[in-house]
């Protein structure tokens, strides 16, 4: 097993819902508070999902606070290589026409977590060279490991 593979373990896996088209996607952790996210990512659910509802006006990018939010990177799941390259060009299609024709690059859903609590923010968003500097930022390592991959950033937080 490789060492980046323990440092940047995977927490979650499930789908991802883009105007009723599913993709099956893994989460791994990459910086932040952790437990942001596993208090947000469902799983009490046969098969969890994250549902995108809408998209974030162009131009915004959400703010990383280490103590505050969550970075994860989504991958396909699939059994073999071409499988989750049909899932993650599917997913990246289905995104890119949703998204991208309001001329953003970033999807949003809200997390209920409690009762009575304000929800989190996962956002969903399209690789870029903001995401790109992010991800050198925190986990180079990583980085370097998926940057030839199809991924998608998320970031959840308050």
């Amino acid at each position: 097993m490789r060492p980046y593979k323990m440092k940047y373990p995977h927490i979650w896996s499930g789908q991802i819902i883009v105007k009723g088209q599913r993709a099956p996607m893994k989460l791994n952790y990459v910086e932040g508070n952790i437990n942001v996210a596993v208090s947000a990512l469902l799983r009490n659910r046969p098969i969890p999902y994250l549902k995108i509802s809408r998209q974030v006006p162009p131009g915004y990018f959400p703010t990383f606070k280490t103590n505050k939010a969550c970075l994860l990177t989504a991958q396909p799941q699939g059994n073999t290589l071409r499988e989750r390259m049909i899932r993650i060009r599917s997913m990246r299609r289905i995104f890119s026409n949703y998204i991208k024709a309001k001329g953003s690059n970033i999807g949003l859903t809200l997390l209920p977590i409690g009762a009575g609590k304000r929800p989190l923010k996962a956002f969903v968003i399209t690789p870029s060279e903001v995401t790109s500097r992010l991800l050198v930022r925190y986990a180079p390592d990583w980085y370097h490991s998926i940057c030839d991959k199809l991924h998608f950033l998320v970031m959840i937080s308050y």
